[in-house]
């Protein structure tokens, strides 16, 4: 309906474009299309309170599992970026030197069966012994990270079904689904965060400053959470820096989180606007814009 109301001349521009809108704008001579630099990472995250997921070997397969380009590239409008890390490519703390997981389903396969998962992973065991199928749970809510939720975690359930992980999607409302989560509920869920200020502490030490806490998934990890909490410490961006770079690959390694897609949120307007800047943050100043 926006987008109507965009085409029609009713309003003069609009955020929040759908991922398969990105082309009708383009098309459109009388619209222009603006992209806010990616400030916005999507992510999967294991509780590890699942037996299963505290076996690297298990966590490792998932991330061999998922074609992260194939899905950023059919379902974020040429907008979206294949992550290879928590922080945005823009952030002065990301590590260019990380080496991304490829894509490789017989590798997942592999490691599955080293894990003693030679025939799939259906079903899970919490701590406390209780098994239930896996349910991998997904957004009900659209976040620029994760634009169109419900298609992009079927896609990642492809994936991962191909090499024998077959959760069942399950998802709910946003304030259920958040509930959820910071109560440690979720098995396997998909999140993520946009930045509010562009300084890495901002990412990382707000998830894994403090190892074990529920709304993590009891990720524990002090060994990366004293790293980021020197960080806070020091004055010197260079000397932050290259802890921050430290903390993607402690995070990296470790596999605690398979970062899937950034993005660089759409907006689109007519022609007549002229001077809208696009901010990371989405603070953005009215001012110097003009309708002509």
């Amino acid at each position: 309906q926006r987008l109507a109301a965009l085409e029609a001349g009713e309003i003069h521009g609009m955020d929040g474009l759908n991922p398969e809108d990105v082309a009708v704008v383009k098309s459109d001579p009388g619209l222009q299309l603006l992209l806010r630099p990616t400030n916005t990472t999507g992510n999967i995250a294991f509780n590890y309170k699942v037996k299963e997921f505290q076996d690297k070997r298990v966590r490792l397969a998932f991330a061999h599992a998922i074609n992260k380009k194939a899905i950023v590239d059919a379902l974020y409008g040429g907008t979206g970026l294949a992550a290879s890390q928590f922080q945005p490519p823009p952030l002065w703390g990301y590590n260019k030197e990380l080496k991304d997981f490829e894509y490789g389903p017989a590798k997942a396969q592999e490691l599955l069966k080293q894990a003693g998962f030679a025939q799939g992973l259906t079903d899970i065991t919490w701590d406390d012994g209780r098994k239930e199928p896996l349910i991998f749970w997904y957004m009900s809510r659209s976040r620029p990270y994760f634009p169109n939720p419900k298609e992009i975690a079927e896609a990642m359930a492809a994936d991962l079904a191909k090499v024998g992980i077959k959760g069942q999607l399950q998802t709910a409302e946003w304030a259920v689904y958040l509930d959820k989560r910071k109560n440690g509920q979720l098995p396997l869920y998909m999140l993520g965060w946009t930045g509010d200020n562009g300084d890495p502490d901002n990412f990382l030490c707000y998830f894994f400053c403090q190892p074990g806490v529920s709304r993590e998934g009891f990720y524990a990890n002090k060994a990366l959470a004293d790293v980021l909490l020197r960080a806070q410490t020091l004055t010197s961006q260079a000397e932050r820096a290259k802890l921050y770079r430290q903390a993607e690959q402690m995070l990296h390694d470790d596999i605690g989180r398979l970062f899937i897609a950034n993005n660089q949120p759409p907006l689109a307007f007519t022609r007549k606007v002229k001077g809208y800047v696009p901010h990371p943050t989405g603070s953005e100043y009215f001012n110097i814009v003009e309708i002509q």
